[in-house]
């Protein structure tokens, strides 16, 4: 009877051990996992509004966030972010040139909020603008959008 309760407590060590180490930690389900990432970023562009008419020497604030989920509840991971302002040479139509670039840090991050500003003292009047925001995430989802303002 000693051998077996020896054998039987050796076994429960054995499996208690065993399950533990297989056993996933309770923090897995907070760290991203691009596979299962559903969702796209996702940008609000507070400022410049659709059609906004600025002056010539007028500060022009750029402000707006972006966020990342990976799925609903869960929180996603960015990879890049790139703002920029392009002069038109009417609205809606051909390219001429880049006005404002940048391309803050979000790398890793959920979400991000920035807030930039350019100034044009003279130009063809009006000056058309497009600004053009993308993110994209660590899935390779990508969203884009764009708004498009004058200066006088």
């Amino acid at each position: 009877m000693k051998i077996f309760t020896k054998i039987l407590a050796l076994f429960i060590i054995v499996v208690a051990i065993g399950s533990a180490s297989c056993r996933r930690s309770n923090n897995s389900k907070y760290f991203y996992d691009s596979k299962k990432d559903t969702s796209a970023p996702k940008i609000n562009i507070s400022v410049p509004l659709q059609n906004d008419n600025y002056n010539y020497g007028e500060d022009i604030h750029i402000v707006g966030t972006v966020t990342d989920l990976q799925t609903v509840g869960f929180g996603g991971k960015l990879q890049t972010l790139n703002i920029k302002v392009e002069e038109l040479n009417n609205l809606d139509s051909v390219y001429i040139a880049d006005l404002l670039v940048k391309t803050p840090n979000v790398d890793a991050k959920e979400g991000f909020t920035f807030n930039e500003k350019m100034l044009l003292f003279t130009g063809a009047n009006p000056t058309f603008c497009r600004l053009v925001v993308s993110a994209t995430d660590y899935s390779s989802k990508t969203t884009r959008d764009t708004v498009y303002f004058h200066i006088q």
